[in-house]
């Protein structure tokens, strides 16, 4: 049976009404649901300055696309590391953002023994929750990587580069004042093949480390970078 909304004059007769009487109210055109207009992001060359779909649409929508097309799916991540290039303030802003949203959210967060959660360090191996230090700032409340990956990999940045106190941050350029605020950064992150060798480790702060994630280095990071190295 044919959705009574699925006509777009009869959603159009429908939008101006509510238009007319003043109620912020618009059905969408893809999910024929009535939604409030803050649901609707803006779109100028339209009659009433909104897109015809939500954004729950919207998003489903690109998610589709993103997933079933390769090369629409390369040419949005090419999109996206030209804007983050180009803006890395609001990059960073945005960054800080999440990590207080997620911090806000992980408040309560209590690792639970019956989880279990994939280490992202040296060992790779499925581990408990309780295996995994705080970072209220992640997704799940838990850094990446375990407690025994994550203390080996200190030792080896230690070894290499020696104490974070007074060192420079060569993601941000301010020197780290604590070692209990310093994590240790992989040049060549391990999602993209990085290892532990001390040539790929670097002390920067903690807030630094999650704000890059595995996003590429900016060229200003890149010559902070190779500052440090020659000072080491």
């Amino acid at each position: 049976m044919t959705h009574s909304l699925a006509n777009r004059e009869t959603r159009t007769a429908i939008n101006y009404a509510l238009s007319a009487r003043g109620i912020p109210l618009k059905v969408c055109s893809q999910c024929l649901a009535l939604k409030s207009l803050v649901d609707f992001e803006k779109f100028t060359s339209a009659s009433d300055g909104l897109r015809s779909f939500c954004r729950a649409c919207r998003t489903a929508d690109r998610a589709r696309r993103y997933f079933g097309d390769p090369e629409y799916r390369a040419k949005h991540n090419a999109r996206a590391v030209q804007w983050s290039k180009a803006n890395p303030d609001r990059v960073r802003e945005l960054a800080s953002a999440r990590g207080a949203a997620r911090r806000v959210a992980n408040a309560s967060k209590v690792p639970d023994p019956s989880v279990m959660k994939r280490c992202g360090g040296r060992c790779g191996q499925l581990l408990p929750e309780t295996a995994f230090r705080f970072d209220r700032g992640t997704r799940d409340g838990l850094r990446p990587t375990c407690r025994n990956c994550t203390a080996d990999c200190r030792r080896r940045c230690r070894k290499a580069h020696g104490t974070p106190e007074g060192q420079t941050c060569y993601l941000c350029g301010e020197a780290i004042l604590t070692a209990s605020g310093a994590w240790v950064d992989h040049v060549v992150p391990r999602s993209k093949g990085g290892g532990d060798e001390p040539e790929n480790l670097r002390w920067t702060h903690g807030g630094c480390n999650g704000a890059r994630h595995n996003k590429p280095l900016t060229a200003e990071q890149m010559q902070r970078l190779e500052l440090v190295s020659s000072a080491a």
